[in-house]
């Protein structure tokens, strides 16, 4: 069984038109397609072009129009694991990994495309905030990236194994499916609650804060 990223559309028989989506398939050898998950968080011009009527602009990547959002946020069943897909950089987005365990994920899978950061820090930041999504949801999390840097990483957020960047081979480590949520978990949606509450609090103190009159005072040198 592979698990592998491919462009992909959809017909759309009522405008006789078509939607590209980015696309991770777990494949059999049997049975052919088992599942796929599309990517839901699209990069701006990069993936699609926001604005389009307003930015006379050109995507920065070469392509055939622009992707659309995937819809089927649920993860892809492979025997006892069900794999949370974060394809690229949404693996950066705490939100997308909180609502994968929500759905039933027990092992996160992250496929990207690193090699438009080329020789920078930029590679390094990406698998650090991916080790973000396994401390807060207390998942292994196995990396995929095409140059680098192809990882495992721990419910503890740390780095067992890996293959630098521009450097090819193969990385085989035992992963094993986790149910328990941890605590930030089961608090993100207070937390969240917290801190717009406290945000609002904020404004309002601005807004409606008496205004002490301002003095003058003389300096003597």
């Amino acid at each position: 069984t592979l698990l592998v990223g491919a462009p992909a559309y959809e017909n759309n028989p009522s405008s006789r038109s078509y939607s590209l989506r980015n696309r991770a398939f777990l494949v059999d050898a049997g049975a052919g397609t088992l599942a796929w998950y599309d990517k839901e968080h699209l990069v701006p011009f990069g993936e699609y072009m926001p604005l389009p009527d307003w930015l006379n602009i050109d995507k920065l990547t070469q392509g055939i129009g622009d992707y659309t959002p995937g819809e089927n946020d649920h993860p892809l069943l492979f025997g006892p694991a069900e794999l949370g897909m974060l394809i690229c950089y949404e693996a950066v987005f705490p939100n997308l990994a909180q609502k994968l365990v929500e759905r039933g994920a027990n092992l996160f899978v992250n496929i990207t495309n690193d090699a438009w950061f080329g020789d920078s820090s930029a590679p390094e930041q990406h698998l650090a905030h991916a080790s973000m999504r396994s401390i807060e949801q207390g998942r292994y999390l196995a990396r995929c990236a095409n140059n680098g840097i192809t990882a495992f990483i721990d419910p503890l957020g740390r780095v067992t194994a890996q293959i630098p960047q521009f450097q090819a081979g193969i990385l085989t480590q035992s992963v094993k499916p986790v149910e328990v949520t941890t605590f930030y978990h089961d608090i993100y949606h207070w937390e969240l609650r917290v801190i717009y509450l406290l945000a609002g609090c904020f404004i309002a103190w601005i807004i409606f804060a008496p205004r002490r009159r301002q003095t003058t005072g003389r300096w003597t040198l």
